[in-house]
């Protein structure tokens, strides 16, 4: 470290991989295309090494000799025809798994370095929240369930847990957004709290995917810019609902939030305002899974 500071200049250093995250993206990213290598989809950093050797910045550069997937090469057609990449086959089969009532699932944690109840390891994550958006049938009416825990005296993951098991059908699909998330937690819940131990079990089970669609390379635009998050498919599938409107819109701020509302610096007003927008953002990641899986089924009957 001291001796890249006391470099003349950073020119001889070798910029990262990541534009997105870079804490310096002019410095190490001036003139970036629209679309770049660094756009393709679980490309890893050797090969982004490799093409930037090659002086292929732009997607359009890469040579046809290149080794990448099949994703990544169908990715590179999209960006160049503007055109989207729809397996509706792979699709249908994909959500041919799903059995109603389809159970819409999110979470919402906090991961504390020093652990803030017993039975927790530095820095796992305790679940504080969640949504839960249900459709008993096609097209049937959407039913909203939700909780936020808002006593700091009691671990929030047990009234999560109390409080899912009483409103969460005992069948039908349950559908998330990056299962290995949902399923970590509700393991760590059933290891904590034995006797909710079968209720996680079978949850566990019944997971399905939604993100599988987009991250297997089912659906591809290039407006997605090589990332399957739900921030990125869901304007583009449903262009009219976004997080625009929500004063907290990512899930860092969400945990951050619900941390100030547990150190009772908060008035009663205040600590309920918070609490009212934690409750809308997570419900807002469960009402866009909903759309996003309309969406799909409206382009296979299309």
């Amino acid at each position: 470290m001291v001796q890249v500071a006391e470099l003349e200049a950073p020119t001889s250093l070798e910029p990262c991989t990541h534009p997105d995250s870079c804490p310096c993206p002019q410095l190490c990213f001036p003139h970036l295309p629209e679309f770049s290598i660094y756009d393709l989809v679980t490309i890893n950093r050797e090969k982004r090494i490799q093409l930037r050797t090659l002086g292929a910045i732009q997607v359009q550069d890469i040579p046809k000799t290149f080794s990448l997937s099949d994703v990544q090469r169908r990715q590179i057609t999209t960006i160049l025809t503007g055109m989207p990449y729809i397996d509706r086959p792979a699709i249908e089969a994909e959500l041919s798994q799903l059995q109603y009532p389809l159970c819409f699932l999110d979470y919402e944690s906090y991961n504390a370095a020093v652990p803030l109840y017993d039975g927790y390891q530095p820095h796992a994550q305790m679940v504080f929240q969640y949504s839960l958006h249900l459709l008993s049938q096609p097209n049937g009416e959407l039913k909203h369930v939700e909780f936020v825990a808002d006593n700091s005296s009691v671990d929030p993951a047990l009234r999560v847990a109390q409080h899912l098991q009483a409103h969460l059908p005992d069948h039908g699909s349950v559908i998330v957004w990056n299962k290995q998330f949902e399923g970590m937690c509700n393991r760590q819940m059933a290891t904590r709290y034995e006797q909710f131990a079968p209720f996680f079990q079978q949850l566990n089970e019944r997971l399905y995917d939604l993100a599988n669609i987009f991250c297997r390379g089912h659906y591809i635009d290039r407006r997605f810019r090589g990332s399957w998050s739900i921030k990125k498919v869901l304007p583009v599938l449903v262009p009219d609902l976004s997080y625009a409107d929500l004063a907290i819109h990512h899930g860092e701020v969400a945990m951050i939030a619900w941390w100030n509302t547990q150190q009772h610096t908060l008035t009663l007003k205040e600590k309920k305002i918070v609490l009212d927008n934690l409750l809308q953002y997570c419900a807002r990641d469960t009402l866009a899974m909903v759309k996003i899986f309309e969406a799909l089924c409206a382009i296979l009957v299309s």
